[in-house]
């Protein structure tokens, strides 16, 4: 309401990003921090980031003017739209969550985890089926032509299920070595390839089932999450010239020794990393707000609102297969860029985010209302796993694959988290009508642990289970 009234964007910004980061933060140990995730990140893209671009990557700064970074409206007229649209879409995020009762914390979710280390101990190992079944993918992924792509793909993330699968098997034994051994192939893989996106995204939620049920002192969470935001810094500074070398044709050096060299030498020069010029990389990749600001300066100056049709384009594209609209539209951004925009990328990846795609449809009242609703239907299907879980708790631990795309749309588009949420229930779905087992139907543990009740009092004369 404040976003909407007053001309305090500055401090509301700031307040409501240190809220969500102290909520995300509280929530560690209580409960799973997807939703906090995806809240705290979108402060960070929409919100922080575009306010360094006016405060210091301005008309002032010589880096900015050179590599024509400049936010391209001016600070109000962005404000005005962005503050009160990321205010609501953070209400729809958690809005049914709060209205279940907070579903994903508290006793909720103890009882859940209770119920998955009974049903995990007849099944001892499924964790490790699916960990080397996502190994397997992995490789066979590469090979995989077409439509089949996005199956080996989430064939690949099974690998998250499989390790969570393994934390909670109240029998296995030699955890450790699991653990250690899918963070060498996650690294290995993010040196050969250059891409860490997986192991960013995916560390957070993970750590957060990890944390489950353990009690942990509010400073300890404040340092941990300060040397893991270092860690994003200097990766961030170390990214681009990572893959400068490692992408060339005819590099034949150790990958992991240049990455070692390239973090030592940031590492090194922390104290640095805060300088105008230094942190500008930073800048560039976390600053959403540029992007959406060029639609917000395009539209309706150069070209009209389009009045909801990208947007049912993008509703019919996630739910009809490519086999049956071989055109529809794809997600990544070149369409978006260049219709909203007006900004032709070729080579590289950007795009305009959901946010921009609600002005760019509905301009400043109906985009703030749209992304009320987007955040609203993530929501909805966050809190429908956990209402599935009553009957099947396992579930829960699928929801790293489930929402994997999902937790970063906010720099893609409305595509990317519909398209990417319905292909990987599809996939849940199937594997669970395939392979039942690893979901363990618990009427038929029940069953087993009446029938194996009954047998002990048959075959122990004067003595009987109660109950």
């Amino acid at each position: 309401m404040l976003s909407l009234t007053t001309h305090l964007y500055f401090a509301l910004s700031i307040v409501l990003s240190v809220v969500i980061f102290y909520c995300m933060l509280d929530k560690f140990g209580k409960g799973i921090v997807l939703l906090e995730t995806m809240a705290f990140y979108s402060c960070v893209i929409y919100l922080i980031m575009p306010l360094l671009g006016y405060a210091v990557y301005n008309r002032q700064s010589r880096i900015s003017m050179i590599w024509k970074k400049l936010m391209p409206v001016p600070y109000e007229t962005y404000y005005s739209f962005i503050l009160p649209s990321i205010c609501v879409y953070i209400l729809g995020l958690f809005l049914l969550s709060y209205m279940h009762g907070r579903v994903d914390e508290g006793e909720r979710i103890d009882n859940l985890i209770k119920a998955i280390k009974g049903q995990l101990s007849f099944r001892p190992k499924t964790g490790v089926i699916l960990i080397v079944s996502g190994i397997c993918f992995y490789f066979i992924k590469v090979l995989t032509p077409g439509p089949l792509a996005a199956v080996a793909n989430f064939g690949y993330l099974l690998i998250f299920p499989g390790l969570l699968y393994v934390h909670y098997q109240p029998k296995f034994k030699g955890k450790m070595w699991i653990y250690l051994l899918v963070s060498f192939f996650f690294i290995r893989d993010a040196l050969n390839t250059g891409m860490f996106t997986v192991s960013f995204y995916m560390s957070l939620t993970i750590v957060s089932f990890f944390l489950l049920q353990k009690k942990i002192r509010f400073p300890v969470k404040l340092l941990a999450v300060a040397g893991a935001v270092s860690a994003l810094f200097v990766l961030q500074l170390v990214k681009g010239s990572f893959r400068k070398s490692t992408w060339k044709d005819n590099y034949a050096g150790s990958r992991t020794e240049l990455f070692q060299n390239l973090i030592v030498e940031r590492a090194s020069n922390f104290n640095q990393i805060f300088s105008e010029e230094t942190f500008f990389p930073i800048y560039v990749r976390l600053n959403q707000g540029w992007t959406t600001a060029l639609v917000i300066r395009r539209i309706p100056a150069v070209q009209p609102y389009d009045g909801g049709a990208s947007i049912v384009s993008t509703m019919a594209a996630s739910i009809i297969p490519r086999v049956l609209w071989p055109d529809k539209p794809e997600s990544g951004g070149v369409y978006n860029m260049q219709h909203f925009a007006g900004f032709r990328i070729k080579g590289w990846s950007v795009n305009i985010g959901p946010v921009g795609e609600a002005y760019g449809n509905f301009g400043i009242n109906g985009g703030i209302l749209y992304m009320f609703f987007f955040g609203l239907c993530i929501g909805w299907a966050y809190t429908a796993i956990f209402r599935l879980s009553r009957k099947t708790p396992l579930l829960i631990l699928w929801i790293p694959l489930l929402f994997f795309e999902v937790t970063y749309c906010m720099e893609n588009d409305t595509l990317q988290a519909m398209n990417s949420f319905i292909k990987a229930a599809v996939f849940i779905w199937l594997l669970r009508k395939l392979f039942p087992s690893l979901f363990i139907n618990r009427n038929k543990i029940n069953s087993a642990a009446n029938k194996n009740s009954a047998h002990l009092r048959d075959n122990r004369p004067g003595w009987s289970l109660p109950g």
